[in-house]
Formats: C-alpha cells, structure tokens, sequence
C-alpha cells in the first residue's frame, strides 16, 4: 500500500488477482475507489514518479503461459488521475528477460 500525499490517492497491488486498487485517503480513513483501478498479470511491485503523476507497477508475467519462454515480466506506465483513477499509458518488456531466458542464465 502507498499513497500519494499530494493527490490523497493510495493504491495497492493484488499478486493473486492480477490487479491494482485504488482507494481515497478521506479523514485518515481509506475508501475504495475501484477494486480494479487497473488489470495485469501478477503485480508484484509499484513507484510513482518524482511528481507522482504516474504510476510504475512492475508485473512477473507468470501466468500468461505454462511455457517459460512466453512467460514475459513487463513494467506498466499509469497516469494517476485526479479521482485516483489509472490509465496505462505505457508497457514496457523491451531489455527485460524472459524466465526462460533466466532459467539459461542462471
């Protein structure tokens, strides 16, 4: 769970449902917003930017395929919006391997 102080906006990954949820920070007590304030597979971990206009999750790719080769971590973009909504404006694989890839590597 983080929250953007400036934005009263918190967020918090769900690992087994493939989300982000978003809740508002109102008289220090949280309130959702949306259950999924954004879908990908297994997030694991997320950063806002310096400003925190945007939100960085970072995602296993784990249960797109049983093969390995297929199975491709990924960084999503969300742009934070005022009423602590998220829209992907980005995904990033380019540079990030496989586990397949790390299977051989390792």
């Amino acid at each position: 769970l983080d929250t953007i102080q400036k934005k009263t906006c918190a967020f918090t990954t769900n690992n087994g449902g493939g989300s982000i949820s978003s809740m508002k920070v109102r008289d220090g007590k949280l309130h959702l917003v949306e259950d999924v304030a954004a879908q990908l597979d297994t997030p694991i971990d997320f950063d806002f930017s310096s400003d925190y206009e945007f939100l960085y999750a970072l995602s296993t790719g784990h249960l797109l395929s049983d093969d390995l080769a297929l199975r491709q971590p990924a960084i999503f973009v969300y742009k934070v919006s005022s009423d602590c909504g998220l829209e992907k404006i980005q995904e990033i694989t380019e540079g990030i391997s496989t586990e397949a890839d790390r299977e051989l590597n390792s």
